[in-house]
């Protein structure tokens, strides 16, 4: 297209034709270089000796029943994972990144454990520090923090959860659409962080946030007042916040707009991949072993094309095979 500022082949999500260098990827994205969470969560592990640490780590969660974590392994662009508990479904929100990622660009070697779960798991109170993947972060753990499973993938309703034997009939289904009909959303916490205050921030209400110890990766980022209106843990005073914002209607329709601004700017898909990809390279460089597989582990293969699509046509394979390529893998 005429003064179009993409360049070269556009190729579907779906078609593995990875960048070589992570580096080159994330400028060509319009990636940042680094993220405050990021750099928070890491500065607990400068390096990281896997051997010593899979072995313990494995024990210390080792509760089928209340606990499942996955231990994952990048080699050569291929996902790798063992995982252990009852409930591992979640595990296909986390290959989904990974190999969405891996169409795009070559990933570094690594090796992950993940939280499958909603808590925190990795105690700040444990001898033994474990660097431990999870969604959701608190300010009594160590978890680094990913976007969550909703925002990367889908919603808790996607996994079909039937609760209704415990805690009653559900109310009739909302269309979420139809919650910015209202001037006021209200963002409490549930199991952990509520997974839905991206999609708040993103509407053109006024958003209320509970003062909460959970935090998803992007809330570092977020200043009250500005973005949002904060309110006790204990909802003491969330009366007193709504009557604020009545009565300040020109103030709080100005911080409105600034939460909104800040999930455009900072919550889009590119953001979600973009994160992903500067975690995973800050973190492969403190691994202090070569990655390799550990036996056990299963391959996470690449989906098929969708019918009736053939394969895609990648012009990077075709060079190297072509031997007309000269990028070097700087992983």
């Amino acid at each position: 297209m005429a003064r179009s500022p993409l360049w070269g082949p556009v190729y579907p999500d779906g078609c593995y034709c990875p960048v070589k260098s992570v580096s080159d990827w994330m400028k060509e994205f319009g990636c940042k270089s680094s993220y405050q969470q990021i750099s928070s969560d890491l500065k607990e592990f400068p390096s990281v000796n896997f051997t010593e640490l899979r072995k313990y780590a494995l024990e210390k969660f080792d509760h089928p029943g209340s606990m499942s974590v996955c231990n994952y392994v990048i080699k050569k662009n291929q996902v790798y994972r063992k995982c252990y508990g009852q409930y591992v479904g979640f595990k296909m929100f986390l290959d989904a990144i990974l190999l969405s990622l891996a169409r795009k660009v070559f990933l570094p070697d690594m090796e992950i454990l993940f939280n499958l779960g909603d808590w925190p798991l990795s105690s700040i109170e444990q001898k033994l520090r474990i660097p431990l993947f999870s969604w959701c972060g608190s300010d009594d753990t160590l978890d680094i923090v990913m976007p969550t499973y909703d925002i990367t993938e889908a919603t808790l309703e996607c996994m079909g959860r039937d609760e209704e034997k415990f805690y009653g009939p559900k109310e009739k289904h909302i269309s979420f659409f139809k919650f910015f009909d209202f001037k006021y959303q209200i963002n409490i916490d549930g199991t952990v962080a509520a997974y839905r205050f991206p999609y708040l921030l993103a509407g053109d209400s006024l958003v209320f946030k509970q003062d909460s110890k959970y935090y998803e990766f992007f809330y570092k980022e977020l200043q009250p007042w500005k973005h949002y209106v904060p309110f006790k843990s204990d909802l003491s005073d969330l009366v007193e916040r709504i009557q604020w914002a009545k009565n300040n209607d020109a103030e709080a329709q100005t911080i409105s707009k600034n939460g909104q601004k800040f999930a455009q700017e900072n919550l889009m898909p590119q953001d979600i991949f973009c994160y992903h990809a500067v975690l995973f390279k800050e973190w492969s460089e403190r691994l202090t072993e070569e990655v390799e597989v550990q036996d056990g582990m299963e391959h996470v293969p690449q989906p098929e094309p969708d019918k009736p699509y053939k394969e895609c046509e990648c012009h990077r394979l075709a060079d190297e095979k072509d031997g007309s390529s000269n990028t070097r893998d700087e992983l």
